[in-house]
């Protein structure tokens, strides 16, 4: 079965046998002048388009992620596909790129601060009782937990940090990590007896106003945390 033409690291682009099919394609910087309005216009193989896209979107995508959406009909087609290796333009893929951040500007603009709070809100909930409802290494009778977790502010500052990570973890394919670096360490604080529902025995809830709360003065109206940053700046 013939294997599709790749690019080496060295911008050859080779079949599957490993014969060179074509010579490295320079990539033009962003700013050079190239490109829509310019008169000048280049040809990159997909390598290098994803390398383009990936400076002019500000946010790196990958080669593969490039084909897909090409195959996808989220991107240009290619503008020639002669000699057995598809290029793209690249005014084109600079008009695509302007495109597609005028349209997140746009789409950003709209949105609705309470709607997006509220489908945060809920995304959050459900990811909480999805979690405890897979927890297998809790022993409630040798832990503290509190089924109104929700009215626990550390608590809820606790997981919702560990939600955030997750997220980010789950999108870069680094769930072990999250559970070691990130579980583990909040689990005693969480599940501990000295954790944060310690003051709800037996999993009964106390109401936030009768349980202990570190005291705290009123802080002074002119307090400064660092004065003597205020300082040198004044002198």
């Amino acid at each position: 079965m013939s294997q599709e033409p790749e690019v080496t690291e060295d911008g050859f682009t080779v079949d599957g046998n490993g014969e060179v099919l074509a010579d490295p394609v320079d990539v033009p910087d962003v700013a050079d002048g190239a490109g829509e309005g310019s008169g000048i216009d280049f040809l990159l193989a997909a390598r290098e388009s994803a390398g383009f896209l990936s400076e002019a979107l500000g946010r790196r995508l990958s080669t593969a992620s490039f084909r897909q959406l090409v195959i996808d009909g989220d991107a240009p087609a290619a503008a020639d596909t002669s000699g057995g290796t598809a290029k793209w333009s690249m005014t084109e893929l600079r008009s695509w790129a302007d495109a597609v951040l005028e349209a997140e500007a746009r789409a950003a603009e709209a949105i609705d601060p309470v709607e997006e709070a509220e489908k945060s809100r809920s995304a959050f909930v459900r990811w909480v009782q999805g979690r405890l409802a897979r927890l297998e290494s809790v022993n409630e009778g040798d832990n503290s937990w509190c089924p109104v977790w929700w009215d626990h502010p550390e608590a809820v500052d606790r997981l919702h940090a560990l939600w955030l990570a997750y997220m980010a973890a789950e999108a870069e394919g680094e769930l072990s990590g999250w559970w070691v670096n990130h579980w583990d360490r909040h689990y005693a604080f969480l599940f501990g007896h000295e954790g944060v529902f310690k003051q709800c025995p037996g999993g009964r809830h106390i109401k936030a106003q009768e349980r202990g709360w570190l005291a705290h003065e009123p802080v002074p109206e002119k307090w400064l945390p660092y004065p003597e940053r205020a300082q040198k700046k004044e002198s």
